[in-house]
This record gives structure tokens, sequence and C-alpha cells, in this order.
């Protein structure tokens, strides 16, 4: 099977430093800073398209200002403190000892994504990364998995979603796919199901037994 992952709010706690992180940015540039809240409900979007909507800004330079401003912070601020969530590395082990594909679909990216999967030793256990420079359409739209699906010459049926947030969700139904939410991410169990996932966990280490369940 090809479990497609998102990455923020999935595998690795980010939410902290992405805060921090946007906060810093937006005082940066002079801009109202956003509560933490707020930040929060953008995390999965592709980043430009978050600090758009914190930040009430068109397309333009002022934009890409910001959303560079944001990725030369991120490096010394949002970085801090990383970690997987518990029971992720274990559950990957097994899955990629089990023989199923293992991929990444995530608005970070492709540089920090591979970067963060590496120095958390999961690097090896992944097939491939499709991050926010790879698509064209970015979630939800479904271009990220089926870019993941063409790819490794697999079929809908054999593929899973696994994410927080609704964009993950919608992202994965768009596609055609079965979908996974996780609780313990940045979108509530409320959300996630509203979304439309066909099963929802509360720890990483429940998807091999449920994802079997469903397909």
């Amino acid at each position: 099977m090809l479990y497609i992952l998102d990455f923020d709010g999935t595998i690795a706690d980010t939410a902290a430093g992405i805060v921090r992180t946007m906060q810093a940015t937006f005082l940066e540039c002079g801009y109202q800073e956003p509560q933490p809240e707020a930040i929060r409900a953008t995390i999965g979007l592709p980043l430009s398209r978050a600090i758009a909507l914190l930040a009430h800004l068109p397309e333009g330079e002022a934009l890409d200002a910001a959303t560079a401003t944001y990725r030369r912070l991120f490096e010394s601020i949002g970085t801090v403190g990383v970690t997987l969530f518990p029971g992720v590395r274990e559950a990957l082990e097994n899955l990629h000892r089990a023989g199923h594909t293992l991929a990444i679909a995530t608005g970070r990216g492709h540089v920090s994504a591979e970067n963060f999967c590496r120095n958390m030793g999961i690097l090896p256990l992944l097939s491939d990364i499709v991050a926010d420079e790879d698509v064209v359409n970015k979630k939800p739209h479904a271009e990220p998995v089926l870019v993941l699906l063409e790819r490794h010459r697999a079929k809908r049926e054999d593929a899973l979603v696994v994410g927080d947030t609704d964009y993950d969700i919608r992202m994965g139904k768009a596609a055609g796919v079965k979908t996974c939410g996780v609780t313990y991410g940045n979108h509530s169990r409320e959300r996630l199901s509203a979304a439309g996932a066909d099963f929802i966990i509360d720890d990483f280490r429940e998807l091999l037994c449920r994802s079997q369940k469903v397909h």
C-alpha cells in the first residue's frame, strides 16, 4: 500500500515553532501580530497562502517579501524543539518492514522537509517527498496525491492519505483515495470528520491495524 503522509502536525510536532516564526515574521514586516490559534488554523496550507490569509495580503512583492522573511527566520526560530509525535518512528518502521511504500505530501518546502526527516532519522524509511515547489496546485487540490500515485504506479484503491487537517482529507478525497485523520495535530476530530475522513485515529501507532481494515 502507498501511505501518503502529511508532515506538520501528523509526523512531527512543529506547531510551536511555526507560531513563533510567524509572529516574528509579522513583527519584522510591520504587520499586526496574529493570534496563535489563527496561525495554527493555517498550518497545512502552502506558506504564502497562510501568510496571505493572516495578513490580508494580495499576491505581489509584499507577500513574496513576507514569505522570504518567514523562511529565513524559520531556520533559527522554527526548527528548535521539533520532535516526532509519540509512536511515529515505531509505526513507520513497522509499515516499512511490512513492505508498504511511505511518502510525504507537504506544503513545506522540499529542502526543509527533507532536512527534518534526515535529522529525525526517518528519511531512509521514505520513498518520496512531494513538497510545496514540486506541484503547481497545492493542498487541498488533488495534485500532490496524483503525482505520487503516478510516480509509484499505485492504484487509488491501494493508497491512503493520512493528515491532521481538513486540507489533507479534502486533498485525498479529491484524488479519490481513502483518508485517515489524526486528532493530535492542528484540526479537531469534528473538523476532520466534517471533511469526510474515512477513519480517525488518536495515536499514529493505530495506523497499520486500522488501515488494513478499511482496505
